[in-house]
């Protein structure tokens, strides 16, 4: 009687593993048919079930129905799973690791890179939309993290038959490095390093997570490695000259500049920077005078060989007329202060007529920078108040009217 109970019982159980099994099939057939609800029901009991938990096909036909989920475009099926692509992911992953023979790899192959590639397109939608967003806004941020976890999912897709989308790993990091979040995008670039990714474009951005993070120690170390590894890169040589410029080492970001030049001598914003970078020069009172109406005379012929390339670049007219004017502050603050110390009015009336000419030479520029920008530009209202003082000392009441009149508009 013993015997015959057992016989019955393990009948019983194969029967049962049978049945689990038909329903891995059933789900199978369901899914050609495209009868996704009942497919993903016959497919959610086999994976509980003992028999079949462990079976990497199960998990295999899970994947297919979510992704198949995730791409209908019947309500119907589309509401029966939040977050189908992520759960197709989780599915896979599952039946990759459960499949140490690698039966399904071949057929697996195509679907997992298809699901890598449905990331991908998200993560690029979420960063165009973080991009169209007011910069550092908290919404931003958000789409930008979004974008980052889609890249990075469309990596780990991939990772499941042993490829690795080091596109999608480099944007997961670029992405969250714009989000804020430096210390998630150094560990993704160190990965790519890691896989001897040797492109300048993954230094440059490792540059600036590091700059992100005010680390200058790290910022220098990899700049020192790219400069090594692409001597010739103009982006790597003007990013070691942002560096200086940054940390105040004027020196040797003019001499960058100029290398830069060389390799370059058409780009407008090479000579506007080495413009700026004498204009820096010029401001710093501790230099000598001499060596202050030296730096003043490089930073003119820098603004003018940049306008010279490109006539209508605001930043170079709007510097060059700066500089001018500014130089005839200078000069008027000096014969002011001779005048109170010496009552000479002859001498001060010498120094007037020089300084007035310097401000009307400062004028053109200043006037077609603020042609160049309309009201909604950062620079508009800087460019007016610029305009209004140059009108104030030069008694061009009309003007100065204008400029009043704009400014008040601009507060309204």
């Amino acid at each position: 009687m013993k015997k015959i109970l057992i016989s019955v019982v393990f009948v019983l159980f194969a029967i049962s593993g049978f049945a689990q099994k038909r329903e891995v099939q059933t789900a199978s057939n369901y899914l050609r048919a495209g009868k996704l609800d009942k497919a993903l029901t016959a497919i959610e009991k086999a994976i509980v079930h003992e028999q079949t938990m462990n079976d990497p096909r199960a998990w295999f036909y899970k994947g297919n129905i979510l992704l198949q989920i995730h791409e209908t475009k019947e309500p119907a099926y589309a509401s029966l799973v939040e977050n189908p692509l992520d759960k197709a992911l989780e599915a896979y992953t599952k039946a990759v690791q459960l499949d140490t023979k690698k039966q399904y790899y071949l057929e697996m192959f195509e679907n997992v890179r298809a699901m890598g590639n449905k990331f991908f397109l998200q993560g690029l939608e979420n960063y165009e939309f973080g991009d169209s967003l007011k910069a550092d806004s908290i919404l931003s941020k958000e789409y930008y993290t979004k974008a980052s976890q889609g890249f990075d999912k469309a990596n780990q897709s991939t990772m499941l038959v042993e490829f690795i989308d080091t596109a999608a790993l480099y944007y997961s990091g670029y992405t969250i490095m714009l989000a804020k979040n430096y210390d998630k995008a150094i560990e993704a670039y160190n990965k790519l390093i890691e896989m001897n990714y040797d492109k300048p474009d993954l230094y440059l951005s490792i540059i600036s997570a590091y700059a992100g993070k005010k680390d200058p120690a790290k910022e220098l170390e990899y700049i020192e490695i790219a400069r090594q590894k692409w001597p010739d890169d103009n982006n790597i040589l003007l990013t070691e000259t942002n560096y200086y410029i940054k940390n105040g080492d004027v020196e040797k970001a003019q001499r960058n500049l100029m290398l830069a030049i060389e390799k370059d001598p058409d780009n407008v914003i090479l000579h506007f920077n080495v413009g700026v970078n004498y204009q820096t020069l010029y401001e710093d009172t501790e230099n000598s005078l001499e060596s202050r109406l030296n730096y003043y005379n490089e930073a003119i012929k820098a603004f003018n060989l940049a306008l010279s390339i490109d006539p209508d670049n605001f930043e170079s007219n709007y510097s060059l007329g700066a500089i001018i004017f500014n130089e005839g502050v200078r000069i008027y603050t000096e014969a002011d202060n001779e005048l109170r110390k010496t009552q000479d009015f002859n001498k001060y009336q010498q120094e007037e007529l020089k300084y007035k000419e310097i401000w009307k030479t400062a004028q053109p520029y200043l006037e077609k920078a603020l042609s160049l920008i309309d009201k909604t530009s950062r620079d508009y209202e800087l460019t007016v108040r610029s305009l209004r003082e140059l009108y104030a000392r030069t008694n061009q009441n009309e003007k100065l009217q204008q400029m009043n009149e704009i400014l008040q508009s601009l507060q309204n």
